[in-house]
């Protein structure tokens, strides 16, 4: 391998000469491009080896937390620690909670594969999660072709106790303009597989789930899509998924080794601010009466499926009267306790309440 540029290796000559050197140089580039991506078939999905973080801020790890209890079913108006019930959680990922007592649970990314973990894979992070749990992103299936419509999945996940049950989906989604995003008429298929084996730390356990048809051709057909993880009975406090792929098995076989892996450049996660903690800090404050605030932002919010939808927010952690009365295209009005309401009247310090924008809708009523 020469340390020349293309430019400095350039015969002298004729310009026919360097033309030709330029066709051969191209054509050879190519033959090896082609050589490394082999066989590779394409993951559909987007940050499947969950290697994107949300913030630029604690990189090695970024925690999500939410809170809900019995006696609120998930609702998009409260906060993520009194009640929505979902959050973003990672570049084109997001999570849905089942309600049945209590529960706090606690997610967080962080890089994978080192010489503590020598088990887990290098080239993937780590997404830890807790609690029964469904793990989803929305994604377009190119159905065109004849061979487009069977698809296969396949996840990889650790620290699972016997009687772990992962199933894996994949559904049409409502994107028109009324309805419910999850309608039970349409195309859905899932498989489920419960894990036996014996509690193995930090070991990832891969599986593979049978190919479905997702479009026929010839037939009306909605290419988008919830593929979505869901598990079950977890009886290990947290558990953790290393990678997720999912792919057109007609094409690629039903075993491939490798993958292609996406990402677009219009990631589904998007924060208002610098920082995500800080999102209302230094933006105009109106204090309204009866434990009301209002926030206003100049640029407008861009929330095609409902603002609530697309605005997360999250509240002091034991304000369980934390809710969002009324979101406008340039500003946020919430309603807190009438403690915290009159402590930030009085002293009108840093304000913790942030916001978290994603493009991606979230909350998209899997336990409803």
């Amino acid at each position: 391998m020469t340390d020349k540029t293309l430019k400095e290796r350039l015969p002298v000559g004729s310009p026919r000469n360097k033309v030709e050197y330029l066709a051969d140089e191209f054509e050879k580039t190519a033959n090896d491009l082609y050589s490394r991506l082999g066989d590779k078939a394409v993951n559909l999905l987007s940050n499947p080896n969950f290697t994107e973080f949300l913030t630029k801020y604690r990189p090695s790890t970024v925690e999500a937390n939410t809170l809900i209890t019995a006696s609120n079913v998930p609702d998009i108006s409260r906060g993520t620690k009194n009640g929505r019930g979902s959050t973003l959680l990672a570049p084109y990922w997001a999570v849905e909670h089942q309600v049945d007592e209590y529960l706090s649970f606690n997610h967080y990314i962080q890089r994978g594969g080192d010489e503590i973990k020598p088990h887990l894979n290098p080239e993937c992070g780590e997404l830890h999660l807790s609690g029964d749990t469904t793990l989803y992103q929305i994604l377009n299936i190119p159905l065109g072709g004849s061979l487009h419509n069977e698809v296969k999945a396949r996840v990889s996940l650790f620290n699972l106790s016997p009687g772990t049950k992962i199933t894996v989906g994949v559904r049409d989604i409502n994107l028109e303009n009324k309805g419910p995003f999850l309608d039970g008429n349409v195309f859905h298929w899932f498989e489920t597989i419960e894990y036996n084996d014996e509690f193995i730390a930090d070991t990832p356990k891969t599986f593979d789930f049978e190919p479905f048809l997702v479009g026929y051709h010839g037939w009306w057909f909605n290419p988008t899509k919830v593929f979505y993880i869901r598990i079950e009975n977890p009886s290990s406090r947290r558990y953790a998924i290393e990678s997720a792929q999912l792919w057109h098995s007609k094409i690629y076989g039903k075993s491939p080794d490798s993958f292609t892996h996406n990402h677009a450049p219009n990631a589904y996660y998007d924060f208002p601010a610098e920082s995500p903690i800080d999102v209302f800090y230094d933006l105009p404050i109106e204090f309204l009466g009866n434990n009301k605030i209002r926030f206003s932002r100049s640029r407008p919010i861009d929330a095609p499926y409902g603002l609530l939808n697309h605005m997360i927010f999250t509240g002091e952690r034991y304000d369980s009267e934390f809710r969002v009365l009324e979101i406008a295209p340039s500003s946020v009005t919430i309603q807190i306790n009438s403690e915290q309401y009159e402590h930030y009247r009085e002293h009108g310090d840093h304000i913790l309440y942030c916001c978290q924008y994603s493009k991606m809708p979230i909350g998209l009523g899997f336990y409803e």
